[in-house]
């Protein structure tokens, strides 16, 4: 039960870690340049726990304070977690499947972290 967690766990930190060195070369224009960078900002609510912003170039397209799909409004325990779905999220983007939905399996599985 637990190695799913942490295979997913790992392909979260590759995905996020290659979107953050190769973010400029992952959507172009016909003339090379950047259409899409999309980057994330995690904030801490001293409240309610850890939070993400995911951001095309300087305009805010989701700003997640709290577990997403989770009734109330409990934010996430550890920044990674945080990071981790939000990479998550921008991967979810880039590959089309719109809207970003986070399943509560995928949730479950980040937050074993």
């Amino acid at each position: 039960m637990r190695k799913p967690f942490i295979i997913l766990l790992v392909i979260a930190g590759l995905v996020g870690t290659y979107l953050w060195f190769n973010k400029a070369s992952l959507f172009t224009g016909p003339d090379d340049s950047p259409e899409h960078v999309l980057h994330i900002k995690t904030s801490l609510d001293s409240l309610n726990g850890w939070g993400y912003e995911i951001f095309d170039d300087t305009t805010l397209i989701i700003q997640q304070k709290h577990l997403p799909g989770v009734e109330g409004l409990k934010g996430f325990e550890k920044e990674s977690q945080a990071r981790a779905t939000g990479a998550l999220v921008v991967h979810k983007i880039y590959t089309g499947q719109l809207p970003p939905t986070i399943t509560r399996h995928e949730l479950d599985s980040l937050l074993a972290l």
